[in-house]
């Protein structure tokens, strides 16, 4: 505990330090979960208070100037991120419970709360949340956030912020209120201001990204074999939960799309089994088709985690019963569709030789 207080007291002494990290409602054991040594927190200017206590919570997010919260197992009613919220706008909010990180539910009504981010302690996606975090801002550039109006990102950091932050933002709300462009400055952004953001200013001059001009997407039905349970990920924008999978990149084949998308989405390695459909729908408007695939799969190894990491990609990523399926939030009804209406009642699985070619 002693080096941790060593650690708050660098951090609020640097004048230099343009971030203020600080982790509450914790226990020492629980900071010991994250697994970042003490020697990697005082150069990352994290502050950590920890305390089990909500009164003495709410003491210190008042008090503080906080870059980043984290909120353990006290926080299962959510009241403590609502709080923090209101009063730290800009700050990345971090839920640590278990419970809530592996319950479809749950997530959906943390982040309605104002929770940036669900995971576990002793997941790797919090390390490296931590560290995003405390990156950003380091370089000073002319951009303000068009979500949380925070000031000074470079391109780069600009980019990187707005799916780490603000992943959840729904799509409506983007294209109602979010519509000027805070880099090029067109005042016209037809698409939510992040897919704007991410693919015409991206800081790599060549982007490991691309559509290729068929829109071709491929789509997994992945279950657990161990419980039964599907892979569902939580989708951009707060709009619900969705298969894993997305569009093919050029010169890729749909076999390697599914698994590099339920990868990306999910955070999950998988073998493909079968396919279970394919679609092939002509646009009534513009000079376009889509092709989608529907794959089904098992995962490489049943005890690695879903994703937790915000990015451009996904919120996250959850195992559910099909039973729990029609009660939540979807994004559209391929989970009804695919994994209730036919999987689980004996549709045809082709082999995986039908896209030999």
């Amino acid at each position: 505990m002693a080096s941790l207080q060593k650690g708050l007291i660098k951090a609020t002494r640097d004048t230099k330090t343009k971030k203020h990290l600080i982790a509450l409602l914790l226990s020492e054991q629980d900071i010991k979960k994250i697994g970042i040594s003490q020697e990697r927190l005082d150069s990352m200017y994290i502050a950590v208070h920890v305390t089990t206590s909500p009164s003495t919570f709410t003491s210190l997010v008042d008090k503080h100037d906080a870059e980043c919260i984290l909120i353990g197992v006290q926080s299962a009613d959510n009241k403590h991120v609502s709080y923090a919220r209101k009063k730290h706008p800009c700050a990345f909010i971090i839920i640590t419970h278990s419970r809530t990180c592996n319950n479809a539910a749950a997530r959906m009504e943390a982040v309605r709360d104002g929770a940036n981010m669900i995971t576990e302690l002793d997941n790797a996606d919090l390390q490296q949340a931590l560290e995003m975090v405390s990156q950003l801002g380091k370089d000073v550039g002319p951009y303000v956030c068009p979500y949380c109006r925070a000031r000074d990102f470079t391109q780069k950091d600009l980019w990187i912020h707005c799916p780490l932050y603000h992943i959840n933002v729904p799509n409506s709300v983007q294209k109602r209120r979010i519509n000027c462009c805070p880099i090029c400055m067109n005042p016209h952004i037809r698409s939510p201001m992040m897919v704007h953001i991410h693919f015409k200013h991206t800081p790599f001059k060549n982007p490991p990204f691309g559509r290729p001009e068929l829109y071709a997407f491929a789509l997994v039905v992945c279950q657990r074999p161990s419980d039964g349970k599907f892979l569902l990920v939580q989708e951009f924008g707060s709009s619900g939960y969705f298969l894993p999978g997305g569009a093919v990149d050029h010169k890729e084949h749909l076999t390697t799309a599914a698994i590099r998308e339920t990868k990306e989405e999910a955070g999950v390695d998988i073998d493909l089994t079968g396919v279970l459909a394919i679609e092939y729908t002509p646009s009534m408007d513009d000079n376009d088709v889509r092709l989608c695939a529907i794959f089904v799969a098992t995962p490489k190894d049943e005890n690695q985690r879903p994703k937790t990491l915000p990015d451009f990609e996904s919120a996250g990523a959850v195992w559910v019963s099909a039973e729990e399926i029609p009660s939540l939030k979807l994004r559209g009804d391929e989970p009804l569709v695919y994994i209730n209406e036919k999987y689980c009642n004996g549709a045809t699985v082709h082999p995986l030789s039908l896209f030999e070619f």
